[in-house]
């Protein structure tokens, strides 16, 4: 898992570097009270960043030096996922395009409006941040060994971008906290609403008339809510409407984006299947594990003590 993250990095980098003066300059930090700048040079970060990665490896790949034989398996690692790109096997490429909004739209909605902004700003971070995220969705989508997991090195900078984002709409001096509280509340309460009655469609796929009345209820409610942050934006400010509307949408899909987790850990109850698990999740194990216990003190006279074979 270690080389598509390592190798969409690199790409990032390398285009960064080669657009380097087309691309505004970094700003730069002041200058400390003994007259230093703080900022390194590239070839000092670089070194920096190398000395920590190889010490980290070292020590987490060998377990503190007990296990030496981690550091084989490191290295074996690179083979295998260069035979990945030959082999195939992987899940279909729409389980990846599928699985990034159900279980991400948080860091995905917050994450390209970031990106769109940065680019209308050239901004070089998050220029940078975007293109790690294309070359690393892109390595994720190609690899013919693909699994949705591998959609985890792409997360990593779009909730970068999420979070510079949302990190701009934090500001809340100037507004009422009832009033933010009041449009917050009605914002989650709508799209709760609009949610459970999407949620309600799966299981009546085959009455169409019954599909069309929940989406038209879903479309209407997204519709309503946007209805009343324009009456807001008009009676009270803009500004509140804005910032109403943002953090009553990101706590709804911050909500939603537990739940998916939830999910995607396989803690959900009765086993139910996720696109982002690897394989499929065991059902009612608890039962199975009485069971065994129950063998196993009957021959032995206490449980965990009979051998199992797989």
């Amino acid at each position: 898992a270690l080389w598509p993250g390592l190798l969409g990095l690199g790409i990032a980098l390398g285009i960064v570097t080669a657009l380097g003066r087309l691309l505004p300059a970094e700003e730069k930090a002041d200058e400390t009270e003994t007259g230093e700048s703080p900022v390194r040079s590239a070839g000092e970060r670089f070194k920096f960043a190398l000395s920590w990665g190889l010490a980290t490896l070292l020590l987490g790949g060998s377990l503190f030096l007990l296990s030496p034989n981690g550091l084989s398996a490191w290295a074996a690692s690179l083979p295998a996922y260069l035979a990945g790109w030959g082999s195939g096997g992987g899940v279909p490429a729409r389980h990846v395009l599928t699985a990034l909004p159900a279980y991400a739209p948080l860091a995905l909605v917050f994450g390209l409006v970031g990106l769109v902004r940065g680019w209308w700003k050239m901004d070089r971070r998050a220029i940078f941040l975007g293109l790690w995220v294309l070359a690393a969705f892109l390595l994720a989508l190609l690899y013919p060994a693909r699994q949705v997991g591998d959609l985890a090195w792409m997360l990593l900078p779009l909730w970068m971008l999420a979070a510079l984002e949302i990190g701009r709409h934090l500001d809340v001096e100037g507004l009422t906290v009832w009033e933010l509280a009041g449009v917050n509340l009605l914002v989650v309460t709508i799209l709760a609403f609009a949610w459970i009655d999407l949620a309600g469609v799966p299981g009546y796929m085959a009455d169409k008339d019954f599909v069309l009345t929940r989406l038209l209820l879903f479309f209407g409610a997204l519709l309503l809510a946007a209805l009343c942050l324009l009456l807001v934006g008009m009676g009270w400010s803009v500004r509140l409407a804005g910032v109403g509307a943002v953090w009553g949408f990101g706590l709804f899909l911050l909500a939603y984006t537990l739940g998916a987790g939830i999910g995607a850990a396989g803690l959900r109850p009765e086993g139910s299947q996720e696109m982002w698990s690897p394989g499929a999740q065991i059902g009612q194990a608890e039962l199975l594990l009485q069971t065994a216990d129950d063998v196993s003190e009957w021959q032995k006279g206490y449980g965990e003590s009979l051998a199992v074979t797989l």
